[in-house]
């Protein structure tokens, strides 16, 4: 049964690291003189090759025993192992590079620096994979840190598997308004009158007139008018007429017997 190998987060790092090691080995073994210049270089890809691996394949492992959930990433000792291979490879390579600097005066070793170079890279690629163990971590502890409040309109969390009211919210007669983005109450309260309250069916009566539909947006009310009956006064020889058509004139008017 072949192993997940594939299923690791940095599992293309690991796999660069593994390479550059065993090249940087190979080259290491046949450039080394009898200074012994690459000797600590062949030490620590070794080691960088061993450590990557076995990363892998306990990952792996993890992830067949558990299938239905990913192995915990990062683990703390691998973050570590991670950052003492890369100082140690970056020393090594710089240890290399001042030895075969000295060997120039009587011979060239381009194998060897060639191999010297592998250090170089291990150290960057463990430098890396380091990197990313830690924005990896950070990113988990910021995802751990959010408060999962529930909404305040509705009480929905995220996570769902926990109600978010040991009680179900109980809707008051009168509605909070809300605004904005962050549903946050603005304070002020919207009344919600019942349609068969005293104060809805008085809004209704001071909205919609007795003729309502005669003009748009209009509210009118007729109110019956009583008329004021003709008073007829006889005076030396005059009669004046008093009527609700003379009242809107411009004055009284006087007929002559």
């Amino acid at each position: 049964m072949a192993l997940p190998y594939q299923s690791h987060p940095i599992y293309h790092l690991r796999k660069a690291i593994v390479i550059v090691a065993i090249i940087g080995i190979l080259l290491c073994c046949i450039g080394n003189t009898s200074y012994q210049a690459l000797t600590a270089s062949v030490i620590f890809l070794a080691f960088s090759a061993l450590f990557a691996t076995a990363d892998l394949v306990f990952y792996a492992i993890k992830k067949v025993e558990q299938p239905d959930q990913d192995p915990p990433w990062p683990v703390r000792k691998i973050m570590l192992g991670d950052f003492v291979l890369a100082v140690a490879l970056q020393l090594a390579f710089w240890n290399a590079l001042v030895t075969l600097s000295w060997q120039l005066t009587y011979e060239t070793n381009f194998i060897g620096a060639y191999g010297a170079l592998a250090d170089f890279l291990c150290s960057l690629l463990h430098a890396w994979c380091f990197w990313k163990q830690v924005m990896a971590r950070y990113k988990a502890k910021w995802i751990a840190s959010l408060q999962r409040e529930p909404c305040a309109r509705c009480g929905y969390t995220e996570s769902g598997n926990a109600p978010a009211h040991s009680h179900p919210p109980v809707q008051p007669a009168n509605v909070l308004t809300y605004a904005g983005p962050s549903a946050q109450s603005t304070g002020t309260i919207a009344t919600a009158l019942t349609p068969g309250s005293p104060e809805s069916s008085m809004e209704e009566g001071l909205l919609i007139g007795g003729d309502f539909g005669q003009g748009y947006g209009s509210i009118e009310r007729t109110e019956p008018t009583i008329e004021a009956p003709e008073e007829v006064v006889v005076g030396k020889g005059k009669k004046k007429m008093n009527s609700s058509a003379a009242s809107k004139g411009s004055g009284k008017k006087f007929a002559t017997v």
